[in-house]
């Protein structure tokens, strides 16, 4: 895929805490050009993406992890990107459950 290519398409992005700003966004910055993002969603819902004709800018192992094997284009970006830390997100109410803890540290052992 092209830069050109990547450009001519519709973009999705996801936004955890609603910011309009990331990896990909600093990345295009970088080379003086915006993506049109069509649209902003919470957590990551492929079978939203998978039904339209949108981008949705993936790390590599998510996009392989959720990606069906024919429901979905994947291609590598035209244009390099930073890392970016993974975050784990949770309510205080699952502090005392020994489950959620137990979780949260395998979670946190695989960073």
């Amino acid at each position: 895929m092209t830069l050109a290519d990547f450009f001519a398409w519709p973009h999705a992005l996801i936004s955890i805490l609603g910011g309009r700003r990331g990896v990909v966004f600093d990345a295009l910055a970088k080379l003086g050009v915006e993506r049109r993002i069509c649209l902003w969603i919470s957590y990551l819902a492929t079978a939203t993406i998978a039904a339209s004709d949108m981008i949705l800018t993936l790390p590599t192992p998510s996009a392989k992890a959720l990606a069906q094997p024919d429901a979905l284009s994947k291609f590598v970006p035209p244009f390099h990107t930073a890392t970016f830390d993974y975050r784990l997100f949770r309510h205080d109410r699952g502090d005392a459950d020994l489950a959620h803890r137990w979780i949260r540290d395998v979670i946190a052992g695989l960073t």
